[in-house]
């Protein structure tokens, strides 16, 4: 294509060499091939763009997982904890796709291993447009959450450290309310169709693939 539009304008710039001015047909033509290639640029600009900040976004999530791990470790204080210690409670992270593009801090102040709405700390939303598109138990690809299918597939997963285990702890909910655990878990982002993954182990490693 590049090497056909190369011929056009070469045929174009020889002929207007020798007639010593542009005709409006050739003048149409350079304008056309022109917006088709600015066209072209343009879209693809938009694509790495939009990869860009997809990748951005999954290294982000990434990083704040293993903020909780490093508190759990770090015996941070729960100041919101109504117990007389505040400092013997674990630290994760909860997502749903309900409500997809945010992510919720919490303490697991009752030791349950799963997020309760009482003890969220704080709530972050995804930028850009970027979206929790699916989570995934055990298997990425194919069966994505070990064979579960429908009512029983994850919805939600809390993802937990304790001290002084870094390992982590890995609580899935599913639309019916069926609770399953271990992992690893796969966190799959998306912007536009194009994917990027975080994905937990239960040994506490934390990845960013795809």
């Amino acid at each position: 294509m590049l090497t056909y539009f190369k011929y056009i304008l070469s045929s174009v710039f020889s002929k207007s060499k020798r007639s010593k001015a542009f005709s409006l047909v050739e003048l149409l033509i350079v304008m056309a091939i022109a917006t088709i290639i600015m066209t072209a640029v343009v879209v693809q600009q938009n694509k790495w763009n939009e990869n860009l900040s997809l990748r951005s976004q999954a290294y982000e999530v990434a990083l704040m997982i293993r903020q909780a791990q490093i508190y759990s470790l770090g015996v941070r204080e729960d100041v919101d904890n109504t117990a007389a210690d505040k400092f013997n409670v674990g630290y994760g992270l909860y997502f749903s796709l309900i409500g997809s593009e945010k992510i919720v801090f919490f303490a697991d102040r009752d030791n349950d291993k799963e997020y309760d709405p009482d003890e969220k700390i704080e709530e972050k939303k995804l930028k850009g447009g970027v979206k929790i598109e699916e989570v995934c138990r055990v298997n990425l690809e194919p069966s994505c959450s070990h064979g579960m299918t429908g009512n029983t597939k994850p919805k939600q997963v809390s993802i937990l450290f304790l001290r002084p285990d870094p390992k982590a702890h890995l609580s899935f909910r599913s639309a019916s309310g069926v609770l399953s655990t271990g992992g690893p878990a796969y966190l799959v982002l998306s912007l536009n169709g194009s994917k990027a993954v975080v994905k937990v182990e239960d040994n506490g490693q934390i990845s960013v693939i795809n």
